[in-house]
């Protein structure tokens, strides 16, 4: 099989590179929040994955892949995932004309920041509403629940909620203004210094078009959360990189003897283990990238087994860099700490190892 880029590809990656060196958490003088995703939005990257009739740019699986894995590489904290990545594909499965023409351009141009409020007290990693509950009023629907580990929760402009409507089976979806009365978000700083937010909804009222779809959105819920986790592993492989080059940096450095510690055969022997491992969980971020137009059942599994293959490879590269780097890897000063934190929180971003293994085994082929 053919893994060369095409020529804009090529240049989207360098283009993301750099741009990500300049705007990521370890650089100077980085760009403020709002004017480097208002920069996102003046690349095109904004644009990725919308239909051209709107303004975007069309499939953009292979592309969301590489700005991933530019923005792990640099620490990059931006709520792409969230906006264009995951309720993007909500809003274009399940939006009607009028709200894809309403919210689709705002988004590209930057102006609109959506995060999905899906995950429960007590339900895991489970996608569908239980707690969450819409009630049908006369002009619409009233929201009241909770759902936790919102993330881009403090700078978003709408979320996207799932709720199960009374007297209905199945899992709804609303578009909730984030400054609504009745919505009350509770802010907190995730494990790699990161922010995501529990919603508490106390009679939200919601207008009768903020219903996204006509039916149960419990599959189209599942794909788009499968479009972001691919996203999510190619963000991983990008710091997993970083940290290989890095590690391998400071054995070339640190003297030992007389010589370079990386001449020492065992850690030589350590860094080849480490190389297949980034290797393999690369191979699988692009395997998931190119699954995610397949059926839902070859989708899923390809997802499942990238997740849990990348899962891996960051525990034994993120442990591997810390130890290696000695007492400096452990310090908050120092950059490998960062990264090794990011992949933390990747490992339990919508299912960890047990959730996919169990996924797998439930998926038939």
């Amino acid at each position: 099989m053919n893994f060369d880029f095409s020529d804009e590809q090529s240049l989207l990656k360098e283009a993301a590179d750099r741009w990500s060196a300049d705007n990521g958490g370890l650089a100077k003088g980085a760009a403020a929040p709002d004017t480097a995703w208002r920069e996102m939005a003046e690349l095109g990257w904004l644009s990725l994955g919308f239909d051209p009739a709107l303004g975007g740019l069309g499939e953009g699986d292979v592309e969301t892949m590489l700005l991933g894995e530019a923005f792990g590489a640099n620490l990059v904290r931006t709520p792409f995932y969230s906006t264009v990545v995951l309720c993007g594909a909500l809003l274009s499965r399940l939006g009607s004309a009028v709200q894809k023409a309403c919210f689709l351009p705002a988004i590209m141009a930057g102006e609109a920041v959506f995060a999905f409020a899906g995950a429960e007290p007590g339900r895991r990693y489970a996608f569908d509403a239980a707690t969450t509950v819409a009630r049908v009023t006369g002009n619409g629907f009233v929201l009241r629940g909770e759902k936790q580990v919102v993330f881009d929760a403090a700078v978003a402009d709408y979320f996207i909620v799932s709720a199960a409507v009374e007297g209905e089976r199945g899992t709804r979806l609303f578009i909730v203004d984030s400054r609504a009365d009745g919505v009350e978000p509770r802010h907190f700083t995730t494990t790699d210094g990161g922010q995501a937010s529990d919603l508490v909804l106390r009679e939200v009222a919601v207008a009768a078009d903020a219903l996204l779809g006509d039916g149960d959105a419990l599959a189209t819920i599942e794909m788009a959360a499968d479009r972001a986790i691919a996203a999510w592993c190619a963000d991983a492989v990008g710091g997993m990189d970083h940290l290989l080059r890095a590690t391998a940096e400071h054995l070339q450095t640190r003297r030992q003897f007389g010589v370079p510690i990386g001449k020492f055969q065992a850690l030589a022997h350590r860094m080849a283990d480490l190389l297949v491992e980034l290797e393999l969980a690369r191979s699988m971020a692009i395997f998931a990238t190119l699954s995610l137009g397949a059926a839902d059942a070859e989708r899923k599994r390809a997802i499942s087994q990238a997740k849990q293959q990348v899962i891996h490879a960051a525990r034994c590269i993120g442990r591997q860099a810390i130890q290696l780097h000695g007492g400096m890897g452990m310090t908050n000063e120092f950059h490998v700490g960062h990264y090794f934190k990011r992949l933390l929180v990747f490992e339990t971003r919508f299912g960890d190892a047990s959730y996919h293994a169990d996924r797998i085994d439930a998926v038939a082929v």
